[in-house]
Parts: C-alpha cells; structure tokens; sequence
C-alpha cells in the first residue's frame, strides 16, 4: 500500500505531465503537501480541474497554493 506521500508524489508527476483533471480528495494534504503541489502547479498549462476537499491544508499551504494560482493560466476549477 503506497502511502499518502507517495500518491501526492505520484499525482504531482501526473500534473506536471499533462494531465487536465486531478482529484485529491480526501488524501490527507497538509502544508507541506500543498507546498509541493503548488509548484507543481506554478508551472503547468494543461490542468483545468483539481480536487482538493477534504484535505488538512492550513494557512501555509493555502497562501503557497493563491501564489502558485496567481500564474496559472490553465486551472479553470479548484474544489
């Protein structure tokens, strides 16, 4: 069984390759998590939807996820 890291890592790779819809539902994301994922998402053109209800993330990782949104141009839909 992978653990929650190793799914957010796997998803990230997933975003940075192409992919235009994303859940992470559920997935236990905090701060560092989202951290991660914001540059992730600093530098994507292709995701249009990301599911991130449910998840942990606090003020950290909410103001690193607004700063990576502040550049992207592609995401249409964050729940």
């Amino acid at each position: 069984m992978m653990s929650d890291e190793d799914e957010l890592n796997l998803l990230i790779e997933a975003i940075k390759n192409g992919e235009t819809e994303t859940s992470l539902y559920l997935n236990n994301i905090g701060d560092e998590g989202a951290t991660a994922l914001a540059n992730a998402l600093a530098n994507n053109a292709s995701l249009q939807t990301l599911s991130l209800s449910y998840n942990i993330i606090g003020d950290e990782g909410a103001t690193a996820l607004a700063n990576a949104l502040a550049s992207n141009e592609s995401l249409q839909t964050l729940k």
